[in-house]
């Protein structure tokens, strides 16, 4: 694993670049973290450009929070929103102990970028989001 700071004194250790999960996504491109996991580029079997999320070992060994992870791609994979990014394909590379989820990748700014670039989203854009989540039973 490399050790990434998470520029709060904190650190987490992330798959290297390179690595293949099931021996299927090739993971191409480190995208960032948080505190649930690390985001990276990969290439899927039929070349196409995926994202994935890998889950923190630390915190996949927390039932609480793998039960969170679940329920995000079970909620992910149902939703149709424009604003949501979909779960193609969830699973466990059981050689290297990491949970993982797959979703189309995107090109644009992420949420932090638009909103220092233009401002908060108007609170009707944001609401209708919610409780379409709500709905599928996000929480």
């Amino acid at each position: 694993p490399i050790r990434i700071s998470m520029g709060d004194g904190a650190f987490i250790d992330v798959s290297p670049v390179g690595t293949k999960l099931n021996v299927t996504y090739e993971l191409v491109r480190f995208l960032g973290a948080g505190g649930m996991g690390a985001v990276y580029e990969a290439v899927a079997p039929e070349g196409r450009r995926v994202a994935i999320k890998v889950l923190l070992r630390v915190v996949a060994e927390q039932q609480h929070l793998l039960d969170r992870f679940k329920r995000e791609v079970l909620v992910t994979s149902t939703l149709d929103n424009p604003h949501i990014v979909p779960t193609l394909d969830a699973d466990v590379d059981t050689a290297l102990g990491a949970t993982f989820m797959v979703m189309p990748l995107l090109v644009g700014l992420d949420l932090s970028r638009l909103v220092a670039r233009g401002g908060p989203r108007h609170a009707a854009v944001a609401c209708r989001s919610v409780r379409q989540a709500a709905r599928r039973g996000a929480w």
